[in-house]
């Protein structure tokens, strides 16, 4: 494996979100590939299934990340709550919930301050209620345009959540590298080390390099650490794996 692969893996949140397969032994499985042969920086899975991945994970340092108001973000800030508090008690460590993008999407062709406003008290009380969580709100970029994405990343920035992060996975489209930059600007202008998670659509070494650049590219190489970037994916990490050893490492 060469060291370009062994970084990506280390920024990686491990995902398994299928409501069709998943269960406990499932997840004990992903726990075991989270650990070796390079540490990844989270599992993200269902809540049902946080305290499973916490018993697996042990002590091994890997996170534990579970997804609230996923995938469609129609929950009411009540029914968020109460599956934040759940979620914590089972043990996770991060929370990754999706915005109300519908409503906002909605909402801000006709009155972008007023879209604006309503999202921030959103995004406000579920950093609030996440605490000592850290949070990643999930914007569903493929389902807004460029102004709405900036829009969007530059309000919850601005109310202190730790990641943006682009997409559910569940709908059509994923990350691409214009969204994830116009989101790493959004995060400049916030003037926040706010991190950055691409997620959805993630296959290659190719894909990973492309997105980190982007991020870097805007925010500067600090941004190339767990703590300000993550991908979030299911299937990258064979692909990494298997890259041929080499000693050429990638400037960001």
């Amino acid at each position: 494996m060469n060291r370009d692969a062994e970084l990506y893996l280390s920024l990686l949140d491990l995902t398994s979100l299928n409501k069709a397969t998943d269960s406990e032994e499932s997840i004990r499985e992903l726990c075991a590939k989270a650990q070796s042969p390079v540490r990844v920086a989270a599992v993200c899975v269902y809540p049902e299934f946080v305290r499973v991945a916490k018993q697996a994970l042990g002590d091994s340092g890997v996170s534990v990340a579970t997804v609230i108001n996923f995938p469609e973000g129609r929950s009411t800030p009540e029914e968020c709550a109460d599956a934040i508090k759940a979620a914590q008690s089972a043990g996770a460590d991060e929370i990754d919930f999706v915005i109300p993008w519908e409503a906002f999407k909605r909402d801000w062709e006709t009155d972008q301050d007023a879209a604006e406003a309503a999202l921030a008290a959103y995004v406000t009380k579920m950093v609030e209620i996440s605490q000592p969580c850290k949070t990643k709100s999930i914007l569903e970029t493929s389902q807004l345009n460029f102004n709405q994405i900036r829009s969007a990343a530059h309000v919850c920035a601005n109310c202190g959540v730790d990641f943006v992060k682009t997409s559910t996975g569940k709908v059509e489209g994923g990350a691409t590298v214009d969204s994830v930059k116009i989101m790493a600007e959004a995060v400049k202008g916030s003037g926040r080390n706010c991190g950055v998670k691409p997620s959805g659509g993630i296959k290659t070494e190719s894909d990973c390099k492309d997105l980190l650049y982007a991020v870097c590219d805007v925010l500067g190489p600090e941004w190339a650490c767990k703590e300000r970037f993550r991908f979030g994916a299911s299937s990258v990490r064979n692909n990494l794996l298997g890259q041929t050893a080499t000693n050429a490492t990638a400037s960001y």
